[in-house]
């Protein structure tokens, strides 16, 4: 009787075993696809926003944005497919997990780029809906770079305190996944994900704020210089709603599960899937600006017409030179 007990649970944790095995397949072939879709659609983003000329504050922060989430697409797809080609259970020293890409630093700065971007970005147009009333010269001084050199700065920064963990740690063995909580102290991926989820709360906050504002300024709005002012604040806050919408619901409320998984395994959460969520979302923005934004596809459009053009117009160029040649060294022969 002891002896079928034994034989029913060995066969349980083999059928777990496997059905974890199947879901981290599973979890690493949807992750390596959403990461080179999302190095696609971002690259695609930053070259349509590099050809259209526009003048605007919020455009850097996107750029920025787009930057980190081009990177993070990267690093997401090439740690996932090294997972599929090579054996997940057995145990390597950190500094191999740094060999030949270093995934962690890649991500974490991908990280703060991306939650600095969004944060700075609100916090900008919250600035800028103040400064409706204020005089030109305190505009001037409110339009500096100082947001976006802190964000570079910051993400900078965070990942040379990475680099020095891991550093520290290059002998500890870990599993050859190679995930970025089993590479870095605990506390120190703990304080990135609670920074991370934290600021994402307050980006959402201060841009509720910000629309608060713009609505009263709307009602109070009187003169038309305003009125043209406030309209041009309200475009540009509709425009990063959508970012702001969904890095909330697919990168900030899975995080604060996996927060909360960590800080208590007793938790229960299909955390292998979660981040599967924040990978949907790294394109979720350059694919909707690209079919949405008449410029951006004008703008892509007429580099693909271009380049086609282009490489036509020199290869007919070359055949004509080709020709001509031919046709001289015939002459020449004659002669």
């Amino acid at each position: 009787m002891l002896e079928n007990t034994n034989l029913n649970e060995s066969f349980l944790l083999n059928i777990s075993a496997i059905n974890d095995n199947n879901e981290d397949v599973t979890v690493y072939i949807l992750s390596s696809i959403s990461g080179l879709i999302a190095v696609i659609t971002n690259v695609l983003f930053l070259f349509a926003m590099v050809r259209v000329k526009t003048d605007s504050r919020v455009k850097k922060y996107l750029f920025a944005f787009s930057f980190g989430c081009a990177i993070k697409g990267f690093s997401i797809s090439f740690a996932n497919i090294e997972r599929l080609l090579e054996e997940t259970d057995v145990q390597v020293p950190v500094s191999h997990c740094l060999k030949p890409v270093p995934n962690v630093l890649l991500n974490m700065f991908s990280l703060w780029l991306t939650t600095l971007s969004l944060f700075f970005m609100a916090v900008d147009r919250l600035v800028a809906i103040r400064s409706i009333k204020l005089s030109t010269t305190a505009k001037l001084k409110l339009r500096s770079h100082r947001f976006l050199i802190a964000v570079i700065s910051l993400s900078i920064l965070n990942s040379v305190a990475i680099l020095v963990d891991c550093i520290k740690r290059r002998d500890v063995k870990v599993y050859s996944v190679c995930y970025d909580s089993d590479l870095l102290a605990r506390w120190h991926y703990v304080y990135h994900l609670l920074s991370s989820v934290g600021i994402g709360y307050s980006t959402v906050l201060i841009y509720c704020y910000a629309m608060v504002l713009l609505k009263r300024n709307v009602v109070s709005a009187s003169d038309s210089i305003r009125v043209s002012q406030i309209r041009r604040e309200e475009t540009a806050m509709l425009k990063i709603r959508i970012i702001i919408f969904f890095t909330f619901l697919l990168r900030n409320i899975p995080s604060s599960f996996h927060l909360a998984y960590i800080l208590n395994k007793n938790l229960i959460f299909i955390r292998k899937f979660l981040f599967i969520a924040d990978n949907i979302n790294l394109s979720i923005y350059a694919t909707y600006s690209i079919a949405s934004d008449a410029e951006l596809r004008n703008a892509l459009l007429n580099s693909c017409i271009c380049g086609h053009f282009c490489s036509d117009h020199a290869s007919a160029t070359v055949q004509q030179m080709s020709s001509f040649m031919k046709v001289t060294s015939d002459h020449n022969s004659k002669k």
